[in-house]
């Protein structure tokens, strides 16, 4: 079965092929390990939160949050969304469910070493988290590979995944080289290189892919217009190119020559972000008769946050506003809100429409003729979308502002707060989950009426 979503007056279709889809576990064994990652993350961060305001290099209470925050919950729930995506959305059927599964334990063992070895900074640890975790990319960046190659036809969506599975293992590959290096030495100054490895992950591996794959997800979210190509890809050109030159600049370059190329570097990045964002906001037409959805409100704030920060980087960086990153503590606060700001605000926001729709799917797999299915707004409440969107934005503005004024009392407040939404988000998957079973409706809501009384309300209307 083939779903396609249009817009009246539009040519462009989003086409879904469900049959495609993988087994319901294969994705959601990835999403319920990332949010418990996600949970830890926030819940270490809110018990030592003087820790975040001392330098985060050999700091292992925030290496510890850090990386279960980005491998634990990013990069665990980005790749249970491509093994999901890549056969409905690309109509390319998964290579290996049992391969997946068997990815995710290797994965999910590889955070937990590295973690705790970052945790008791225990370095024989570190490094077999950080090899297992080697060994997981390529594990994915394979198995990614067999599953495009059988691709039906060609789309933005799957260059982007592979654009994004090389940067995973560029960032993988800068990880490893740094655990190594905590044990032999041979990096003397990481200061550039941990950089290189932050620009690799956060704005190669998780922006590229969240950019390319938001631009797909925002209008059939909002039953919108997807932007032509013209303007789309040369912004997706851009953001892929930059943490690229970023990484090799701060890394190779003398020191002479790094700072005119990372100015113009981040120069360019601002200014894909200011047209990326301009992009998912129009492709979410504002409608007076229909509010959008929670994923669409989700999206809307993270590429606003992304041209924002983008922005106030780009300032800092280029001597246009130096006291931006006059202080440290002020440039842990940017990376900060990047990282839960930007790729935390999109992931969480597409995860709360993935996951009801993975739940829909294999109730209409098994549903009986005559069975009432459920909408996917009563599978993943609007209101508690909404909720969720307040706590963990609210909880952005106070953990920045406590780590821009070095405030241990904001920084718990605003971990606490993410600690919430992490909550929040695991009950309302839980939730979700709970109408699985087929001919349960959970909250028990009123009858829908009929469609002839549906039909008679409008026409006295």
């Amino acid at each position: 079965m083939v779903i396609a979503v249009t817009q009246p007056g539009v040519r462009h279709e989003h086409a879904l092929k469900l049959e495609a889809a993988p087994a319901p576990w294969v994705p959601l064994a990835f999403f319920l390990s990332a949010t418990a990652a996600l949970v830890a993350a926030f819940a270490v961060a809110s018990l030592h939160p003087a820790a975040f305001l001392r330098h985060w290099v050999h700091n292992g209470t925030v290496l510890t949050a850090l990386h279960l925050f980005v491998l634990g919950w990013g990069t665990t729930l980005a790749m249970g969304a491509v093994y999901q995506m890549a056969p409905v959305v690309l109509h390319a059927r998964l290579y290996s469910e049992r391969l997946a599964l068997v990815h995710l334990g290797v994965h999910a063992a590889g955070v937990a070493l590295l973690v705790t070895g970052f945790g008791w900074l225990h370095t024989p640890r570190i490094i077999a988290g950080a090899s297992l975790l080697m060994t997981s990319v390529l594990v994915f960046a394979f198995h990614l590979a067999l599953t495009l190659r059988g691709r039906a036809h060609p789309d933005r969506v799957g260059a982007g995944m592979a654009i994004a599975a090389a940067y995973l293992v560029l960032t993988a590959t800068w990880g490893l080289t740094l655990a190594l290096s905590l044990r032999w030495g041979f990096i003397r100054a990481t200061g550039p290189v941990t950089g290189s490895h932050l620009a690799l992950g956060a704005g190669g591996w998780f922006t590229v892919l969240i950019a390319f794959v938001s631009l797909k997800l925002t209008p059939l979210f909002a039953v919108g217009a997807p932007p032509p190509a013209r303007a789309a890809d040369p912004v997706l050109a851009a953001l892929s190119a930059v943490p690229l030159g970023l990484a090799l600049a701060g890394s190779f370059l003398p020191p002479a020559a790094r700072g005119p190329a990372v100015r113009a570097l981040v120069a360019v990045g601002a200014v894909a972000a200011l047209l990326y964002a301009r992009l998912v906001w129009r492709s979410a037409p504002r409608r007076a008769h229909r509010r959008l959805e929670p994923p669409v409100r989700f999206a809307l704030a993270g590429s606003a946050l992304f041209a924002a920060l983008a922005v106030v980087g780009a300032a800092g960086y280029a001597g246009l506003a130096p006291w931006l990153f006059s202080r440290p503590e002020r440039l842990i606060a940017w990376v900060y809100a990047a990282l839960v700001g930007w790729v935390g605000t999109v992931t969480i926001g597409q995860l709360y429409r993935i996951l009801p729709f993975i739940v829909w799917l294999e109730r209409f797999r098994k549903h009986t003729p005559g069975e009432q299915l459920p909408f996917l707004h009563e599978i993943a409440d609007r209101r508690l979308g909404d909720a969720l969107l307040a706590l963990w934005l609210g909880g952005l503005a106070l953990g920045v502002a406590g780590l821009w004024v070095r405030s241990a009392p904001l920084v718990r407040a605003g971990m606490a707060a993410g600690l919430g939404g992490s909550l929040l988000l695991a009950y309302t998957e839980a939730r979700a989950l709970t109408v699985w079973r087929a001919g349960v409706r959970w909250p028990k809501l009123p009858p829908r009426p009929a469609p002839a009384a549906v039909g008679q309300a409008r026409l006295r209307g």
